[in-house]
């Protein structure tokens, strides 16, 4: 009996049964589709313990730890107009105008590099106006505490995502979905600090910790839901996400 076989009948006798794809061949759908076969997760071959443990870990059957939400809100029209130096001179009115309707053309970075997340969602909240909430599983629990925050001062990790490789300057709009796409593509990395710290002079060096693929989710108006592909189904049935306008 296949693989296919042995879930769908596995999932007839019960229909939360937590199972694992392995597979050799990359191009097969059930690796990169997982969810639509009834998986949990999947795991291609050739694989390492680290690899096999740390999805056996995240595919335990746990309850979702819930959501970080990011603490930025969107510049209203009153704040922004508030500030004598919108008025300081008609081009300056013009700028804050078109900032505010995200029509200010910035930057692409070419080629792609890694950004900071929390930051550039922040960017992306204040325009767009919607707000962004982190599946917890993205925070690994040795890096960073249960209370974390953007700005703890004793930070261990960061969270980083690769953006741009398309050159040129884009509306700030578009940039949010070029700045998406490069989280589904790339996935969502999470860094480490150095330890022992190589150097004494500047700021702290990290190194990549893992990366967890993630779709992005928009079951509710203005909401975007940014989750792991691993915990994609243990959020929907625990009624956190509804799978439906999945990124």
């Amino acid at each position: 009996m296949g693989g296919l076989a042995t879930i769908e009948r596995l999932r007839s006798l019960d229909p939360q049964v937590i199972a694992i794809i392995c597979s050799g061949y990359s191009d097969e759908a059930a690796l990169s589709e997982f969810l639509a076969y009834g998986f949990r997760g999947a795991l291609p071959k050739p694989f390492t313990r680290r690899e096999l443990a740390d999805v056996l870990q995240r595919n335990n059957g746990q309850s979702p730890r819930g959501w970080y939400t990011n603490r930025f809100t969107r510049l209203t029209i009153a704040w922004r107009f508030s500030r004598p130096v919108a008025f300081s001179s008609p081009a300056r009115f013009r700028a804050e105008v078109r900032e505010l309707l995200g029509v200010t053309l910035k930057p692409v970075p070419n080629p792609a590099r890694s950004v900071h997340l929390m930051a550039n969602l922040a960017e992306c909240s204040n325009y767009s106006g919607e707000t962004y909430l982190l599946a917890k599983e993205l925070f690994p629990k040795e890096l960073f505490p249960e209370d974390y925050s953007d700005g703890w001062p004793y930070l261990e990790g960061n969270l980083g995502f690769i953006y741009g490789g398309v050159g040129g300057v884009r509306r700030t709009r578009d940039c949010i979905a070029l700045k998406e796409a490069g989280l589904v593509k790339n996935g969502v990395v999470v860094w480490r600090k150095i330890k022992p710290a190589p150097t004494q002079l500047g700021a702290y060096l990290t190194e990549p910790f893992l990366t967890n693929q993630c779709a992005i989710i928009r079951d509710t108006r203005g909401i975007v839901k940014v989750v792991p592909l691993d915990y994609i189904r243990a959020y929907s049935d625990a009624g956190l996400i509804t799978l439906k306008n999945v990124q």
